[in-house]
């Protein structure tokens, strides 16, 4: 699998889109979260992010906090699927995700995917609250 591919994928799971649910989609697996370990454990670091953290904003819990938003934030930049700036590209994300979710995906981040903030990190708290207030079901962060 290219890395391309795959980052967009997990994207999609960051996002999910991402990608709420408390446990990974059926199409994240094992391999694909060893791949992205390095980019976890990176931005991680770099916005002090820890896993209970994570683990709460997994359950719905995103607070309006650096740590988690910013992290969010890396990870999707990271992965080919936000600019520098903050733009998602929607258009990479909904050409890898399963047949089954596109018209929901489609729709959420027509919605959500292009909110505005001060910075980057607070436009994803405002993606990320409109996920979970729009349609939780497709949230989920790794």
């Amino acid at each position: 699998m290219s890395r391309t591919f795959f980052n967009a994928v997990v994207c999609v799971a960051v996002l999910q889109a991402t990608l709420v649910i408390a446990k990974r989609p059926d199409f994240i697996d094992d391999d694909m979260m060893e791949m992205i370990k390095e980019d976890k454990t990176q931005c991680m670091q770099e916005h002090g992010t820890t896993e209970d953290m994570i683990e709460k904003a997994s359950e719905r819990n995103v607070a309006n906090d650096p740590h988690i938003t910013c992290y969010i934030s890396c990870m999707l930049t990271r992965l080919g699927m936000m600019t520098d700036d903050g733009v998602i590209d929607a258009d990479m994300m909904l050409s890898v995700i399963p047949d089954d979710i596109q018209d929901v995906a489609a729709k959420v981040l027509d919605t959500c995917g292009t909110l505005t903030g001060a910075d980057k990190c607070e436009k994803m708290y405002n993606a990320v609250q409109c996920i979970i207030n729009n349609c939780p079901e497709m949230w989920f962060i790794v």
